[in-house]
């Protein structure tokens, strides 16, 4: 039957109108313009959230706003313009805004918002963007400006005390204790594939360890790289060579480390070369160790390392390493972080957890930004078939792609599985009330009634038989 109605098949016998003209007789841009179907197993593209939303409506280029482009782009155009080239791209997202009833990206905004009320989607989606990374240099300039007017409004006025309960922020002048030693030496952030080849070059690099000998930091560092080392070295015995390492020393989970540890075991005097335990002791986080490698007073040793570095300018010697800085957006925080300025105290605890989303969504509304939370998660890819997101989340862009071009017939084939029987029926009321002209055919394996159903049908062996 849905191949039927959206005339991929046709029917064994009998015939399919659309009000009084029959569907082999409609063009196919008219069908598709008017008709939107969603069913069970969504197919999203490679590309962005967005781009998989607006594919239906991929007709025309879009105009564009300066004031929303990026530098990168703006020097496309001027380029293309200086060139006598069209500065539209065949890679763009080329949306015909007449489908969705809009002029600009701005209402797209906005008509993207609605629809993902509409279908009960827009918290699920906020937080999801408040999880997403972001590189600033490939976003207009307006995003990065108002999340840091919002991070100024969340650490420096009347939120300060409150986000102290939920976050453990950055602060040039304490040691943070969900960064690494050698994060907290360059008060900057590593991306965790960068980690172990920046470590042992530092390790192996005769001005950093210089640096560490005259701030009197080498041998403490060592000697906690040491009992780092026997504390695995324990852990080996116990689980043996193969065997998992508990959660708090994953990060040292490597086959390097095994086989240099390993060899260790029955052999108490005997331990890898300095540098490899200088190696082991800038891996160290506080949060998974405790302070009993990096106790108080290395930590503030630490600090004084810090704020030497910065004053001899010789941070450049950590190559790498993303400095953070409080007037901008750092690429390797999430959105939440960047906001907040630090790393979520408790994030599996769900009280607290919402508790700190209500506070952050309530600091962007007041900055007019919080919509700019869903650009970021629109720009964030989907992965070949949508495999970076749960079917819960690849539903829910194929009903906002459904949507999107106003349909006036609306196919929902077992789409709605994710949702509770309530969650189904408060969807379709927001759909209901959002379109009300809108006409949708709900296909449902077994019996099905809700309030909302004007006509019911059942498909057996006689064909298509009214039930009410």
């Amino acid at each position: 039957m849905a191949q039927s109605l959206m005339r991929t098949d046709r029917p064994a016998a009998g015939y399919i109108s659309y009000g009084d003209q029959e569907i082999n007789q409609i063009s196919t841009e008219r069908l598709t313009r008017n008709v939107s179907y969603a069913g069970p197993e969504p197919i999203l593209f490679d590309g962005t959230i967005l781009q998989n939303i607006n594919y239906g409506l991929r007709r025309k280029p879009p105009e564009e706003d300066t004031a929303d482009l990026t530098p990168a782009r703006l020097t496309e155009i001027e380029e293309a313009k200086a060139s006598g080239n069209s500065p539209a791209s065949a890679h763009d997202i080329w949306t015909d805004f007449d489908m969705a009833g809009v002029e600009n990206w701005r209402e797209m905004r906005n008509w993207l918002q609605e629809m993902m009320v509409a279908i009960g989607s827009r918290r699920m989606v906020f937080e999801l963007g408040l999880k997403d990374y972001f590189d600033p240099t490939d976003m207009p300039t307006v995003i990065e400006e108002k999340f840091i007017e919002t991070r100024n409004d969340l650490t420096h006025q009347w939120h300060s005390q409150q986000l102290d309960h939920y976050v453990k922020r950055f602060d040039i002048n304490s040691y943070h204790p969900h960064l690494s030693v050698l994060e907290n030496i360059g008060f900057g952030l590593i991306k965790s594939e960068d980690e172990v080849p920046l470590i042992r070059a530092l390790t192996g690099n005769d001005e950093f360890v210089r640096i560490l000998q005259q701030q009197n930091l080498y041998k403490p560092l060592r000697d906690a790289g040491e009992q780092v080392s026997k504390n695995i070295i324990e852990e080996l015995c116990e689980v043996g060579p193969e065997g998992q390492l508990k959660p708090h020393l994953s990060q040292y989970d490597s086959e390097c480390i095994r086989d240099q540890l390993t060899q260790c075991i029955g052999r108490p005097d005997y331990l890898p070369a300095c540098e490899f335990l200088l190696e082991m002791a800038l891996k160290v986080r506080i949060v998974d160790s405790g302070e009993e490698h990096i106790h108080a007073d290395l930590q503030k040793q630490i600090v004084e390392l810090r704020h030497w570095l910065i004053e001899q300018d010789k941070q450049k010697i950590l190559t790498e390493l993303e400095p953070l800085n409080e007037n901008r957006i750092n690429a390797r925080l999430s959105v939440m972080e960047n906001l907040v300025w630090g790393i979520e105290v408790s994030p599996n605890h769900n009280g607290n957890h919402g508790e700190l989303v209500e506070i952050v969504e309530q600091a962007l509304i007041a900055n007019d930004a919080e919509s700019l939370v869903l650009i970021t998660i629109g720009l964030s890819p989907v992965g070949i078939r949508g495999e970076r997101l749960p079917l819960a989340a690849k539903l829910n862009i194929q009903l906002l792609r459904c949507l999107v071009k106003r349909p006036k017939i609306l196919i929902l084939h077992d789409a709605l599985e994710h949702k509770t029987p309530d969650e189904q029926l408060e969807m379709l009321e927001g759909i209901r009330h959002l379109m009300p002209e809108l006409t949708i055919i709900l296909l449902r394996s077994g019996t099905v009634y809700t309030p909302l159903h004007s006509r019911n049908f059942r498909i057996d062996n006689e064909g298509l038989v009214a039930l009410n």
